[in-house]
């Protein structure tokens, strides 16, 4: 043992009851099981009712005594497990917040269970404080220890609630909609090889056993994730003899293969040993004469490590199949379902093909190349091994999000529109946005490093050194806006507010076609450039906290613009609100975005969703967005479909047709006439 652990000691100044009993006698077996080089103390409170006498648990006698448990678990236990450098371990309900929690027991919940027998005001001051501590244990604690299987199931499907922060994480493989409707209340919902068919519930879906694509799409496969036995065969070099075969199809056995399988088994192998797994003793195989090499069993604890011992191995598709691959044995697996069947064929297992499991569909399996399947190991099903705590860790820190247009959960899971490592997408029932509701990526910081070392690495070269091309995009739209807006009136100025002004190339086309152009970003250095070297009237102020009137002098503007900025917002309800507040009645409000509706979208949605910068939380389609604008008091005037690429449509892929080929030219024509271009620009007026 090389970490220090400090026993929390408040069991000794306390009346002698379960609690106190159970701890006495856990201490007294450990001592037994320690050593004198052992780093494990108990600090004893200096008005200890009993100085236990141990061996290999050293003693510290506090100078402090318990006047208040509350002050000794929360503040002087604490500071005696930081000073010592030591872990703690306490048995009593109770332990330190945060951090020092260390290693804990939690008996039982009752002030959750029993919140009626806390009448009077202190009684159900001691309920809040003994909740308090159940949370904190069940967040914060290296370990968690209880009583009975009753009291872990009972923590486990109470605790949880909206103001637990870890994510929850299944792996039962299918859960019913209640079942998942329940768990997705609190915090994120992480799931593992769940097959059933309410997976919208969940924030994020692994998969560890590789799945044939079907009904629906999981954000990450990873069959790495798989432990595999440690017990493997030796490799022998002659003829592989069957001489104990393993029939294990998860003891259930819902489509009755068991019996035919070991039917054929013997009658291929009459000398061979047989084992069945079965579930119970009510299984019809009991009493099948399948002759004296044909052994039933119930379902045997570490059967992982145990494959080895068999030259064969008769499942179907699962962790058994891939566990006993890596053992060394051979594999034969069965069709249990055309799913399974389909998986089997997918990553080189043998198989029989055939439920009733004839001769001949046998003799196929014994004899294909796939019988020591080896080779799924470098087919796409398994691989480096890798830590699944380490990935899971990470996945829990992740965040969920609502639609940022409305604002608020749905009481029902929105449809989910695209999965991938590190995302979820989903649209929203209410008002049709598609936005990422799931995200393990950090958010991102506007500074220099984005414009240059970012924005290069997307376009291949800086913002900066890319100006002019943005600058001509900013006269073609102000010219847009200019033709929308109308003429001034003599003498005036229309005046123009750019959220996301970043260095300013559109400011200085819209001040180049005499509108009195203002602008905002959150990166100094970005507007440290358009005042100093542009010349331009500009502030380091988020959105939508700025107030125009004390930065500008102006309280509603005729245009407010924002380019490729509106995918960036995470609250876009309260962002539109404070646009539509500063637009004036009859102004304008223009931003451009990535489409939705476009080609890369159209063509290959996962793929789209998956090249999708991390930060941008909405994705719009011009489809719905009148209907979206509406809402904050715009109407559409006019949609601009940019960002053309013919060589993303498939038929462009496919032919190889070059730029300006007749072919070429008709894809672009389509493009354009389809408004399937990747990119779009929305121009709105402020009824």
């Amino acid at each position: 043992m090389t970490s220090k652990i400090l026993i929390n000691g408040n069991f000794l100044c306390r009346s002698l009851t379960g609690i106190e009993r159970f701890a006495f006698e856990t201490l007294k077996n450990l001592d037994e099981i320690l050593t004198p080089q052992d780093h494990v103390s108990i600090l004893v409170p200096s008005n200890a009712k009993i100085i236990p006498d141990y061996k290999n648990i050293k003693i510290i006698k506090s100078p402090l005594a318990i006047t208040s448990f509350p002050k000794w678990d929360i503040f002087q236990f604490k500071k005696a497990c930081k000073k010592s450098g030591a872990v703690g371990l306490n048995f009593s309900n109770t332990a330190p917040f945060g951090k020092y929690t260390g290693f804990a027991f939690l008996h039982d919940i009752y002030g959750y269970d029993c919140p009626k027998d806390f009448k009077n005001f202190r009684s159900r001051l001691i309920r809040i404080y003994s909740i308090l501590h159940a949370r904190n244990i069940s967040h914060n604690a290296k370990k968690v220890f209880t009583v009975s299987e009753f009291s872990k199931n009972q923590i486990i499907n109470t605790i949880p609630d909206e103001s637990y922060l870890p994510a929850i994480i299944t792996d039962t493989f299918e859960l019913t909609e209640n079942q998942l409707a329940e768990l997705s209340k609190n915090r994120n919902l992480i799931s593992i090889d769940e097959g059933s068919r309410y997976t919208d519930y969940c924030d994020y879906l692994l998969d560890i056993i590789p799945s044939y694509k079907n009904f629906r799409q999981s954000n990450k496969t990873e069959p790495g994730f798989i432990t595999m036995p440690e017990n493997i065969r030796s490799e022998t070099n002659g003829e592989k003899k069957i001489e104990k075969v393993l029939i294990c199809l998860g003891g259930e056995d819902p489509e009755n293969l068991t019996i035919p399988a070991a039917t054929a088994i013997v009658k291929k192998f009459p000398q061979a040993k047989i084992t069945a797994i079965i579930s119970n003793d009510q299984s019809p195989y009991i009493d099948y004469a399948g002759g004296q090499n044909v052994e039933f069993i119930k379902p045997l604890p570490g059967l992982r490590e145990k494959l080895y011992e068999y030259d064969l191995v008769v499942t179907h598709y699962g962790l058994t199949a891939f566990e006993a691959v890596y053992a060394g044995c051979g594999v034969i697996l069965l069709p249990t379902t055309k799913l399974h069947k389909k998986l089997a064929e997918k990553y080189n297992f043998a198989y029989v093909g055939d439920k009733s499991i004839s001769d001949s569909s046998l003799q196929t399996a014994l004899d294909s190349e796939n019988l020591y399947a080896k080779n799924i190991f470098t087919s796409g099903a398994g691989g480096e091994k890798k830590s699944l705590g380490e990935f899971l860790r990470v996945l829990s820190a992740g965040k969920r999000m609502c639609c940022p247009v409305c604002g608020r959960m749905p009481s029902q899971p929105d449809e989910v529109i695209s999965r991938n490592e590190t995302r979820t997408y989903r649209r929203c029932a209410s008002c049709g946005m598609i936005y990422m509701a799931f995200t393990t990526i950090e958010d991102k910081k506007y500074q220099k490093e984005y414009f240059f070392e970012d924005y290069k690495k997307q376009y291949g070269k800086t913002y900066e050194e890319d100006f002019e091309t943005i600058k001509s995009q900013g006269m073609r739209r102000a010219g847009i806006i200019k033709s929308l807006c109308g003429k001034p009136e003599a003498g005036t100025e229309k005046n123009l507010l750019d959220i996301g002004c970043a260095y300013g190339p559109f400011l200085s086309a819209a001040s180049d076609l005499n509108f009195n152009a203002f602008g905002t970003d959150i990166a100094d250095d970005a507007v440290a450039y358009v005042q100093n070297k542009l010349k331009l009237p500009a502030v380091c102020s988020a959105f939508p906290e700025i107030d125009t009137a004390e930065e500008f002098g102006i309280a509603q503007f005729d245009i407010v613009t924002m380019w490729y900025v509106i995918e960036h917002f995470k609250d876009l309800g309260s962002v539109l609100r404070k646009v539509s507040s500063l637009v004036k009645k009859g102004g304008m409000f223009a931003f451009s975005t990535p489409s939705g509706e476009g080609i890369s979208a159209v063509s290959d949605k996962d793929h789209f969703y998956q090249i999708s910068p991390t930060d941008h939380y909405t994705i719009w389609e011009p489809s719905r967005a009148d209907s979206i604008l509406q809402q904050f008091g715009f109407k559409v005037e006019r949609i601009v479909s940019t960002g053309h690429h013919p060589e993303r449509f498939p038929y462009i892929k496919k032919t190889g047709a070059k730029p300006g080929s007749l072919r070429w030219n008709l894809i672009d024509a389509k493009s354009h006439a389809k408004r399937l271009g990747d990119t779009v620009e929305i121009y709105c007026k402020k009824l």
